[in-house]
Formats: C-alpha cells, sequence, structure tokens
C-alpha cells in the first residue's frame, strides 16, 4: 500500500503535507477553485475533515507514488495538486464521503492529532 511504501522510505507527512495544511490546498489552484475548496472545508467546521481531504488527495497520485523511484518521491509529494474544476470536485466528493464514512472515534482522534500540532 501507498502508507507502507511511505514509511518503508521513511517519508512522513511532515515532509509534504504541511504546505497542504498551512495553505488548505491553496498552493497550485486558481482562486475560484481554491474558494470552492475552502468553502467546504469551512463548511464543515471540522478539522479533521482536512486530513481526509489531504488523504483523499494522496489517494489520486496513488499509482504515480506507488511506480516511482523512492530517490523521486519526495518531489512527486511536493508535486500534487489539483488539476482542475472536475478534479477538485471529485476530490471534494471523495473527501466529504470519507468524511461520512468515518467512524466518530477515529474522527475524534484526528481531532486531537489536529489540535496537538496547531
Amino acid at each position: 500500500s501507498l502508507a507502507r511504501q511511505l514509511e518503508r522510505e521513511h517519508i512522513g507527512p511532515e515532509l509534504y503535507a504541511t504546505a497542504w495544511f498551512i495553505t488548505v490546498l491553496a498552493r497550485g489552484l486558481t482562486m475560484d477553485l481554491c474558494m470552492r475548496c475552502w468553502d467546504v472545508v469551512l463548511a464543515t467546521g471540522d478539522a479533521a475533515f482536512t486530513c481526509l481531504l489531504a488523504m483523499e488527495l494522496l489517494k489520486t497520485q496513488r499509482f504515480a507514488l506507488l511506480t516511482s523511484d523512492a530517490t523521486q518521491m519526495p518531489e512527486t509529494l511536493s508535486l500534487i495538486k489539483v488539476e482542475d474544476e472536475a478534479a477538485t470536485d471529485a476530490l471534494l466528493r471523495a473527501a466529504l464521503a470519507s468524511y461520512n464514512a468515518t467512524p466518530g472515534s477515529l474522527l475524534d482522534s484526528l481531532r486531537t492529532v489536529c489540535a496537538s500540532t496547531g
């Protein structure tokens, strides 16, 4: 799996996800797409949703990451972005579906992690 591959290569989320969380995925998005993402993030009002949004973003690039050379993984991760309106909508739908399907106890754990790193 992608998680095992990243762990095996000692590539933690702090190496690639920090910019996503700081900018709420704004880097590389048009203003319209950025506002669409922010609208959904703010509408959920839950820090756990942002974690699931980042997870879904990783999943969009799972094949490229799993097939890339280990030395290229950090660069590949740093270049991940949402390409267009359709991709943004698909990402947000997937993140909302994950959010709605995630047990409350796991969402609580994600909230705790978000609060302890802030």
